[in-house]
């Protein structure tokens, strides 16, 4: 049976970035097409000051959706890991997972991370980013983490002891 180790805030932080970056630009597009951006005291804003207030509004939203476009879900059954980018799913044997690490990209603006790391690259890469399910714990390792490492273990485990032929 297959288990998410995915929150629902995996596509809730996909979507919402995209619509940030996109919606902003058609908003401040339809603004400057229209003459409605002016200083404080009514003077017009120059294309410089306009060129400069695009060029770091895209520095600043260009690693969100760095970061939105790695997002992935993840599931899992007794054997395979099921990795999708939203469009398509790969499936990976859990014996192909060499490592699963959880990173913070900042405590306030974005949720705890995870890393699977594969031995081989799939269709979608050799690291799978994703949020996972949120769960309390005080210390340790994440909970998600450590199931996802017992999976590929017993996976690891069930595939040295069946007999080969």
């Amino acid at each position: 049976m297959r288990h998410s180790f995915s929150s629902p805030l995996t596509a809730l932080h996909r979507n919402s970035l995209y619509a940030a970056f996109y919606g902003g630009l058609c908003f401040f597009i339809v603004l400057w097409s229209l003459g409605k951006l002016a200083h404080k005291d009514g003077t017009p804003i120059s294309s410089g000051e306009r060129l400069v207030v695009i060029v770091a509004w895209a520095l600043s939203t260009v690693p969100a959706l760095w970061y939105a476009k790695r997002l992935r879900r993840v599931s899992a059954d007794e054997t395979t890991l099921y990795i999708s980018n939203f469009r398509s799913e790969v499936s990976v044997l859990l014996t192909q997972v060499s490592d699963v690490t959880v990173g913070h990209l900042g405590r306030w603006l974005y949720p705890t991370v995870m890393t699977i790391h594969l031995r081989k690259p799939c269709k979608l890469g050799s690291e799978i980013l994703f949020i996972p399910k949120v769960r309390l714990y005080w210390r340790g390792e994440h909970p998600v983490a450590r199931e996802v490492k017992s999976l590929c273990e017993r996976a690891s485990g069930n595939q040295r002891t069946e007999p080969s032929g």
